[in-house]
């Protein structure tokens, strides 16, 4: 059978309750793909000059000697090894991949056309040594190491640098001229200087909580996605990212700044969390699609562009805005303003026929103008209590679905107008639909204390288009006193129409 065995090429075994394998009667092996949860030992001949592909998984192997392969292209290991013997010169070595290992030391030697290099899980990793020239790596990704330093030497086609670990020191090539993506997970690096990097398209920096300076080029026209999280930053300059579309930042604490290209016409995605801005200038963006700002307890003012027709999505939640001026969006979809507890007023253009929600919770709104919003299907406003009317055109509530007024005691009446100067009728085009749920809760009324309606709820549900009680509902919603008359008397109507 040796004669038999020399002719293998290619190797798959997968022996769960495998513990030993000697390679030693088939040297003439390309590729080995070896999964054993009890793998324990591999006997390698000192030479093995025809591997060119090498791939364990999920071993008990504690040490490997590589022995003589100079022609090994593909080193795939996952397992608990703690010791890794290489040629000095792998010279034809394109992909090292490490899952899960123990190693606490890891060089590379002379590995001149080594592609990629993916280390993942390595909690143990102390120090990694790589060529000082290594003009064909591509990708590189190091997650959770122990590195503290480390230094990219020569690597001009470097396209892609994914870091997690709690880095000190990182040093960049003065000219990365093909890097895309740079990501920098849970590092302490105080200062970060991009050098020039002018095909970047996407960096990510999380959890960078030493961050204090980050030198971009002066030119970053290809960079469409920025995400920060947790630096130390105090300004933020865009003014030289032209192309930017996505804009992350989160719990930046000490950002006071942030300026804004005014020739962000690719600008789409905003998102600003836990910041302490007082003034946001979103500038010349209008191919805006979302914006998120969520507990900027101390924003004050902002200022958004007079048109974004492709706005669908407004979300503000903890702000000390006083005033919100939408603009022209005629595309908005979604419109939520939560515990901004200052904003005594709303500025919304007549069109917004797409708008379908509108929610808002907390706020000064004396009076809410509604316009031109037929497609709207769910209005909430809880714990407006300066709310006193809201003006809406004539046939609103045929279209809407939910409504929600808990905790506004001083609501007094809808106000319904015509929708143009030359009919007060329903437009013919205008669809009907009944209202499906209309939602109350009333704790208390100031108006009437001694009356029993602690903690009231209604819902009314109905399935069918019952067009007369939604013009009654409206009847009724412009008359009454307080929000207990109003619903002692909805409720008699219901039963009555009914």
């Amino acid at each position: 059978m040796p004669d038999e065995s020399s002719k293998i090429r290619s190797l798959k075994l997968y022996g769960p309750k495998l513990q030993t394998l000697n390679l030693g009667p088939i040297p003439n092996l390309e590729e080995l793909d070896l999964k054993s949860d009890l793998l324990e030992l591999i006997y390698m001949p000192i030479e093995c000059s025809n591997l060119r592909s090498l791939r364990i998984y999920g071993s008990k192997l504690r040490t490997l000697n590589l022995g003589l392969t100079p022609n090994l292209e593909k080193l795939d290991l996952d397992g608990d090894l703690v010791e890794l013997y290489m040629l000095v010169e792998c010279s034809k070595l394109r992909s090292l991949k490490f899952t899960g290992s123990k190693l606490t030391t890891l060089d590379l030697g002379l590995t001149p056309n080594l592609e990629k290099l993916k280390l993942r899980g390595h909690g143990d990793l102390v120090e990694l040594y790589t060529p000082l020239i290594c003009s064909k790596l591509r990708t590189l990704k190091i997650d959770g190491s122990k590195l503290r330093t480390l230094n990219l030497g020569q690597t001009p086609n470097l396209e892609e640098l994914d870091l997690n670990s709690d880095l000190l020191e990182l040093y960049i090539p003065v000219e990365c001229s093909k890097l895309r993506s740079l990501q920098l997970d849970g590092s302490k690096l105080r200062t970060l200087d991009l050098g020039m990097t002018p095909n970047l398209e996407k960096l990510d920096l999380e959890k960078c909580y030493d961050l204090v300076e980050l030198h971009v080029p002066n030119e970053c026209l290809k960079l469409e996605y920025l995400k920060l999280s947790g630096s130390k930053l105090r300004t933020l300059d865009l003014g030289h990212a032209p192309n930017l579309e996505t804009l992350s930042l989160y719990s930046c604490d000490d950002l006071v700044e942030l300026h804004m290209s005014c020739s962000c016409l690719n600008f789409k995605y905003l998102y600003l969390y836990n910041l302490n801005l007082r003034t946001l200038d979103i500038g010349m963006t209008f191919n805006l699609d979302s914006i998120e700002l969520t507990n900027c307890y101390y924003l004050e003012e902002l200022h958004m562009p007079c048109r974004c027709l492709n706005l669908r999505y407004l979300r503000i939640i903890g702000s000390k805005l006083r005033t919100l001026d939408i603009g022209l969006t005629p595309n908005l979809d979604w419109l939520e303003v939560l515990n901004c507890n200052y904003m005594e007023e709303l500025h919304m253009t007549d069109e917004h026929q797409k708008l379908k929600s509108l929610i808002i919770s907390h706020s000064k709104l004396r009076t809410l103008d509604l316009g031109l919003t037929s497609n709207l299907r769910k209005l909430v406003l809880k714990e407006c209590c300066n709310l006193v009317e809201i003006h809406a055109p004539i046939g609103y509530l045929e279209n809407i679905v939910y409504i929600d007024l808990s905790g506004c005691f001083g609501f007094r009446s809808f106000v319904f107008h015509k929708k143009d100067n030359s009919s007060a009728k329903l437009s013919d085009s205008l669809e009907v639909r009944p209202l499906t749920e209309l939602h109350f809760t009333l704790e208390r009324c100031p108006f009437h204390p001694d009356k029993d309606l602690t903690n009231f709820e209604s819902t009314c549900i109905h399935k069918e288009d019952l067009l007369s009680l939604t013009r009654t509902i409206e009847k009724l919603f412009s008359q009454g006193l307080c929000g207990c008359t109003k619903l002692e008397m909805i409720l008699r109507s219901i039963r009555l129409e009914l």
